[in-house]
């Protein structure tokens, strides 16, 4: 079959797919019709105990969620059953084979000529070759072994509700262009596509195997939460035998980005996950040793104690004070016999990874086999040596017998005494210590107040207690906007979820809280021991060119160095500054040229972002008659359409079609504050427009010389 790109052709086959995969819709809801009716039988009868039929009721709930399933599946294939296509031969074969690729394997379909079609599921393997491929020779990872083929084409197709829109073959178009065509949408049909415009550098991040961990320093706008998404859907995929939805935790900053993430799962085919922000997965963590624990957390206090260079040795050095207080003999001897050795207590005590209850359970264990191995040598021992005062005192104090009266077939019968005696002999020790004055000796502190008092009490918990059963369900965590979130946050998860592996997407540049993270390399050395892959996405498919080149200049004027930032070839609009003589004068524009202009050009949705939100509050108050300008609550879970007036730090993760920035002259542009990041993140949220109002006459300047 020849590889070919013919959009009166494709048009063709998409009318026939369309026809072949509606036709089915009606078939599965008849199906799962007489399932259902088939259930209620069999539901009627389980109150009868002797029913013949009652162990059908499982395989008949499963196969209706399979037809259930798949009938989603089938109707929203219904519109849009696919978006590329790969013609390719594999290495030693002549035989060339053409696939479709969708969001969903379907099978069974037929080319016009009545020739077998197949449309391949994006996170099988054989589909990486779309999203990495280059024409020519390639590979691709097998379920086992590396898979060589020689790709001879390869085409993204666009296809809207039903209708071809365009063809973009690679060799004839390039990458930018047709990102360019894609992300030039507004902001109700960009997260649409986004499987179909993947990026080679996002989908090797994607298709990571389960056992790594991963952290991902990424430029504003890079895809680091689009990669994170599509992740946990390929890791759900193609490890269906190691992890299941259940086994996966997706945390984030605040209630309002995290649902803005999640709402993309159920077009990823990934049901509901856990997932919390950070503090609720902490405080749920806490509350697996203290089940009626909540608190209510002060953001954005520094607290010195958790220093990202200092914190790590500290607590290290803390919980080897707590460790030299638990286990500080040298050796257990009881009477001439040795029941730990000098040697086992070193070899256990240098075990890093394990906490201090698991230690003193581990040394129990030898403990207790010793005492039952050494039974019979520590009998004669007592019964021979029954004159001597050590023994007598164990006689009378631990086997609880007359000291004068030991003889061997009353110490035998007693010995279950001394056993219990040194049974938990450690633990009991760990028992003893009340985390609450651990973290305050610790901390300084008298209460947990912030989110790194939570991972710091929570890894004191661990410590001393001991894992849980319900931390060992997770198989993989993915953290967004992770540099906000402090090393002591870092260490705490990584103990206490140690059967997991990390997905962590963050960029250092938007760290905007003093305790959050400048560098990664502390959750690197720290956290991970140095075995994590730390991967940089440096190329920005959110902003266009004009907006890219006009954060970057800023960024350079207020630190004095070169900043990179590498656009897609996406033209739009030079931001604009806009100079005012007062508050009023702001409104006025915003109310009487920039709202109109955003409703004219189909921008759905915007933001008008101010640095603090007192700031926000009199914006808010100022525009309360502007019609569709809403103050955004930090609570909230959903974003409809408008423009909303949001703080900066609520802004993070987001993206708007338009951005104005309320009070720009209230950054203090020096390399010494933060403020210069807030100014990042707040002109990086946009992706056609940028608007700011500002008196100063340098960033006039900088605009100037970049577009006029």
């Amino acid at each position: 079959m020849e590889y070919r790109s013919n959009f009166q052709e494709e048009e063709k086959l998409l009318d026939h797919v369309l026809v072949l995969i509606r036709d089915r819709i009606p078939l599965m809801e008849e199906e799962i019709k007489k399932t259902e009716e088939y259930l209620e039988f069999l539901y009627a009868m389980e109150v009868d105990p002797y029913s013949p039929y009652r162990h059908e009721i499982p395989g008949m709930e499963e196969h209706h969620q399979y037809y259930a399933k798949s009938l989603l599946h089938m109707k929203k294939a219904a519109s849009n059953p696919y978006f590329g296509k790969i013609y390719f031969s594999y290495e030693g074969e002549k035989q060339d084979h053409l696939y479709y690729i969708g969001k969903r394997n379907i099978s069974d379909l037929t080319f016009t000529n009545g020739e077998p079609m197949q449309i391949i599921d994006w996170r099988a393997p054989v589909s990486a070759v779309y999203y990495d491929g280059r024409l020519g020779k390639t590979n691709f990872e097998g379920p086992y072994e590396t898979m060589y083929v020689d790709l001879k084409g390869k085409t993204t197709i666009k296809i809207k509700d039903g209708k071809l829109v365009n063809l973009y073959d690679v060799e004839v178009v390039t990458n930018d262009e047709l990102l360019a065509d894609y992300l030039s949408q507004n902001k109700d049909t960009v997260l649409n596509d986004i499987i179909a415009t993947i990026q080679e550098e996002q989908n090797q991040i994607i298709r990571k195997k389960l056992s790594q961990n991963i952290i991902v320093q990424g430029v504003a706008g890079s895809g680091k939460t689009t990669v994170a998404l599509h992740r946990i859907s390929y890791l759900l995929y193609n490890y269906e035998k190691e992890i299941t939805y259940e086994n996966v935790c997706l945390i984030a900053a605040n209630p309002l980005f995290l649902h803005y993430i999640t709402s993309m799962l159920p077009d990823l085919d990934v049901p509901a996950v856990q997932q919390g922000t950070m503090q609720e997965i902490l405080t749920n963590g806490i509350a697996q040793y203290q089940p009626h624990f909540s608190r209510k957390i002060t953001e954005g206090v520094f607290q010195t104690v958790y220093s990202n260079e200092t914190y790590p040795k500290r607590i290290q050095k803390f919980f080897d004070e707590i460790q030299q207080q638990v286990f500080r003999e040298n050796r257990i001897r009881l009477l001439t016999v040795e029941l730990v050795s000098a040697e086992q207590i070193t070899v256990i005590l240098r075990k890093k990874s394990m906490s201090l209850f698991e230690k003193a359970k581990e040394l129990d264990k030898i403990m207790d086999h010793s005492l039952k191995r050494c039974r019979g040598e520590l009998i004669s021992i007592i019964t021979d040596y029954k004159e001597n005062e050590t023994v007598k005192k164990i006689a009378k104090d631990i086997l609880k017998l007359d000291p004068n009266h030991i003889l061997e077939f009353n110490v035998e019968s007693n010995y279950g005494r001394l056993t219990k005696f040194f049974k938990n002999y450690f633990s009991r020790r760990l028992k003893q210590l009340r985390v609450q004055e651990l973290f305050s000796e610790f901390t300084g502190l008298s209460k947990i107040e912030t989110v790194n008092d939570l991972a710091c009490y929570l890894y004191l918990l661990y410590q001393v207690k001991g894992p849980k059963q319900e931390f060992d369900k997770t198989k993989q965590i993915v953290i967004d906007e992770a540099q906000d979130f402090n090393i002591a946050v870092y260490l705490c998860l990584r103990a206490i979820y140690s059967k997991a592996t990390f997905t962590i997407v963050g960029d250092v540049m938007q760290n905007i809280h003093e305790d959050g993270l400048h560098s990664w390399e502390p959750v690197l050395e720290e956290a991970f021991d140095g075995k994590a892959e730390c991967i940089k996405l440096l190329k920005s498919y959110r902003n266009t060119i004009e907006i890219s080149a006009f954060a970057q200049k800023i960024m350079e004027y207020v630190t004095q160095k070169p900043f990179y930032i590498e656009p897609i070839i996406r033209h739009g609009k030079a931001p604009q500054i806009y100079s005012y003589q007062s508050d009023e004068d702001k409104i006025k524009r915003i109310q009487s040229e920039l709202i109109p202009s955003f409703q004219a050009e189909d921008r759905k949705l915007n933001a008008i972002i101010c640095k603090t939100m007192e700031n926000a509050q009199k914006a808010a108050h100022a525009l309360r008659e502007t019609e569709h300008v809403i103050l955004m609550d930090t609570e909230q879970e959903h974003l409809e359409f408008g423009t909303y007036i949001v703080t900066v730090g609520s802004s993070k993760g987001l993206e708007f079609d338009a951005v104005i920035l309320w009070d720009f002259d209230l950054y203090d542009l020096q390399t010494d504050s933060l403020d210069y990041k807030l100014l990042y993140v707040a002109m990086t949220r946009a992706l056609h427009e940028l608007h700011i109002f500002s008196n100063r006459e340098e960033i006039g300047k900088i605009a100037k010389e970049l577009f006029e």
